[in-house]
């Protein structure tokens, strides 16, 4: 368990202090260390932030605060809940310091000046593990708002493996993020060591247990954002990319989605899910030219992922081009039975019939994009 020490004075733009025993100076240089580096961080992010956005802004305002320059040195964690605030939702300073809290809670045993080999790495991990356990409540599949899961202790892969990669920086250690198109989790990587580590689960792992678990070629490895290290400005894109997911879900403001989507873009341009993600924001609004734009462009960055080429198959019929699109679904088919997916094979069977007999079905928009008839 982290142990949550009293308050003392809140400083401006949330970060606040906590007091310590005085032996344990080391732990308050670290936290004063953090404290102050997340008050210039936050200073930084600030300047050009000082309009907040709520509900009813215009998207003009909106364009303007998510053009705005973000602070990447800071810990993507700050980063992330920086970028929240811009967008009106509420980030409490417990929330803001929680990270802090967690790196020196560490730094005590682990720091870059300690020599690690495999089995500290491993210990590393596994007391990391026990401390967000200890503040958690629970693991859910998938939750796009930082500040909110951390407020509430509801937590996913992204959101794990963000606190992993934060507290690493803080202390200095090579820990990276690492993802598949649908997961998200971290490995310790230095000269004599690679260690994989599931952060859902708190288990070291290996390469090709991701591989196996996601059915992914050793061609896919490496292509766009896909089964490597990422960098900060990729970090920062799969947090764009997460609230664009909540604009677009949860509140159905596609056009604040399109946008924070596009900065995702610019961050990570070999990325392939925020491409998919515009072409089912573009069909949702009838804009099926861009929505085909897009989906092209996902599998252009990783044509391993059965889901783009359904999509892609669907937009080719309603485009009038049958041929085209039997192709598209063909192989959504093949990388669908790769990915051990049978149980969904009987949907595409469907579609591949349909634009076979030139059929065309009225379609009703839900609001993640997909469709009924």
């Amino acid at each position: 368990m982290i142990e949550k020490e009293a308050p003392c004075f809140p400083r401006k733009q949330g970060a606040f202090f906590i007091l310590l025993p005085l032996r344990s100076i080391p732990t308050y240089l670290l936290i004063l260390a953090c404290t102050c580096n997340f008050i210039r961080c936050t200073e930084q992010l600030g300047k050009q932030s000082a309009e907040t956005l709520s509900t009813g802004d215009k998207y003009h305002q909106a364009q303007q605060s998510a053009q705005s320059q973000l602070d990447f040195s800071c810990n993507i964690v700050h980063v992330t809940l920086e970028l929240e605030k811009r967008w009106g939702y509420e980030v409490d300073p417990v929330t803001e310091q929680f990270t802090n809290e967690l790196s020196a809670s560490l730094s005590e045993h682990f720091s870059a000046k300690r020599t690690f080999d495999q089995a500290a790495i491993i210990s590393y991990f596994e007391t990391l593990h026990e401390e967000i356990q200890g503040a958690i409540k629970m693991v859910s599949t998938y939750h796009s708002i930082l500040s909110t899961c951390l407020r509430y202790g509801i937590v996913d892969c992204d959101v794990l493996s963000m606190l992993y990669i934060s507290v690493s920086q803080d202390l200095g250690l090579p820990v990276y993020g690492w993802l598949t198109p649908t997961h998200m989790f971290v490995a310790w990587i230095d000269d004599e060591h690679k260690v994989f580590w599931e952060t859902t689960t708190g288990q070291a792992t290996s390469l090709q247990f991701y591989q196996d678990k996601y059915q992914l070629a050793d061609s896919s490895l490496r292509v766009g954002m896909n089964m490597r290290p990422l960098g900060r400005r990729e970090l920062v894109a799969v947090s764009y990319f997460n609230l664009a997911k909540e604009k677009q879900d949860m509140e159905q403001k596609n056009d604040l989605a399109l946008l924070l989507n596009q900065r995702a873009i610019e961050l990570a341009p070999q990325w392939a899910n925020p491409h998919t993600s515009q072409a089912f924001l573009y069909r949702q609004m009838q804009e099926s030219g861009k929505a085909l734009e897009s989906v092209e462009k996902s599998i252009e960055r990783f044509p391993y992922d059965s889901g783009p080429f359904q999509l892609h198959a669907r937009l080719l019929q309603e485009q009038d081009c049958p041929e085209e699109a039997l192709i598209a679904v063909q192989k959504a088919i093949s990388l669908m039975l790769k990915e051990n997916k049978a149980q969904d094979l009987q949907q595409l069977s469907d579609l591949q019939k349909e634009i076979a007999n030139g059929v065309k079905k009225p379609r009703y928009f839900l609001k993640n994009g997909a469709h009924r008839q």
